[in-house]
């Protein structure tokens, strides 16, 4: 183990890739090289590779069929804008990923249905009341991520795909976050089309999957090949797979002792942090994932948190990496009800296999020095 894991605290945003996935990625890539594509001995020993892969990846996760993208994102993608879907309208929730709420709107105005975001309570919970209300009108897809990337709500998937379900709509959910972390079903969440993505469960990067159940079916978003039955053209990347499943099989395997591990952590570094002056965590009083620390700081620039932080050799950060560089507020935490001003002031500790409680007593320390002396600067 790297002797600066314990001070890396930004596992929502990628983790580090889980050595026994590695080592299976690798030699797949060196035995099965082959183009699956090819008509000879290798490309037909690397097809069955992938199958078996594709095939133990679906009855995993309790789906139909498994179609193997680039990334979370372009899983994402494919689902909101291949997706064969009846007349009506589409809804997402407030705190989508950008990889739904873009895709999403998009696909909305080239079929010219209405779009519509679904607001959330204060512990980022969909409202269901407005889900309900929405329902009434014709309503071809619903969207909701199972867990927020940000801070870490889950919501209440199944009871959300049974109400669209029962207007005639699809239901898609970013299971990015989730994924390795809880158990994922598509027959007992009733989902249609579920996303994941190899990185954020000790797999490599530059892989994940879109699952889709029963009569769900997409068409392609990106041309040039009939690779996957037509559906995502492009050459397969046989080793990638294997380690996304290694990984997501392993991560499984001890997910109820690691949650528990992860749970007892955080909760003690956010009973102590509420020791200082202001600082809360976000979304504390509602279903979440045990990894994941939102902590709201007034009058403290996150950013300005962020870099002290690093400098000495931490990582945290402010929410989703897709948004770094963006001198914007969350409109995750924007949809809480939070002012603009107190939602730049939100930093997101998130939790893994390497952290300890040493690691975050260090954190801590850290911490607290900085955000003195950033509020002793403040005017």
């Amino acid at each position: 183990m790297s002797a600066d894991l314990p001070r890396y605290f930004d596992y929502a945003a990628t983790t580090p890739i889980d050595r026994e996935a590695a080592r299976a990625m690798l030699e797949a890539e060196c035995e099965d090289f082959g183009n699956t594509s090819s008509p000879h001995i290798f490309g037909a020993r690397a097809a069955r590779r992938l199958e078996v892969v594709r095939t133990e990846l679906a009855s995993l996760l309790g789906a139909e069929r498994v179609i193997f993208t680039g990334t979370g994102t372009e899983a994402d993608n494919l689902a909101l804008l291949g997706a064969e879907l009846p007349d009506g309208q589409i809804l997402v929730s407030q705190i989508e990923h950008k990889a739904v709420s873009l895709p999403a709107q998009l696909r909305a105005e080239r079929d010219g249905r209405a779009f519509v975001e679904l607001p959330v309570d204060g512990e980022g919970q969909l409202r269901l009341d407005a889900l309900d209300e929405a329902l009434q009108a014709p309503t071809a897809l619903v969207s909701v991520m199972h867990a927020n990337n940000e801070m870490g709500a889950l919501q209440p998937l199944q009871e959300i795909a049974a109400r669209a379900h029962a207007v005639g709509a699809r239901v898609h959910s970013d299971a990015i976050q989730t994924a390795g972390k809880l158990p994922l079903n598509m027959r007992t969440l009733g989902v249609d089309f579920l996303a994941l993505s190899a990185h954020k469960f000790y797999g490599p990067k530059g892989v994940g999957a879109l699952a889709l159940a029963g009569d769900a079916t997409v068409q392609p978003v990106l041309f040039g090949g009939a690779h996957q039955a037509g559906l995502r053209p492009g050459t397969e990347d046989v080793g990638r797979a294997v380690g996304l499943l290694l990984a997501l099989k392993r991560t499984l395997a001890s997910h109820e002792s690691e949650s528990a591990r992860l749970a007892e952590l955080r909760a003690g570094f956010e009973r102590r942090m509420q020791e200082v002056d202001g600082v809360a965590p976000v979304g504390a009083g509602g279903p979440r994932l045990p990894h994941i620390c939102s902590l709201l700081i007034p009058r403290v620039a996150a950013s300005a948190l962020i870099d002290r932080l690093s400098a000495e050799g931490f990582g945290i950060s402010s929410g989703s990496a897709c948004n770094t560089g963006e001198a914007k507020a969350s409109k995750v935490m924007l949809a809480l009800g939070m002012q603009r001003a107190a939602a730049k002031c939100v930093v997101r500790i998130s939790l893994g296999r390497h952290s300890d409680a040493e690691g975050l007593r260090a954190l801590e320390n850290c911490l607290r020095r900085h955000l003195a002396e950033l509020r002793a600067l403040a005017p």
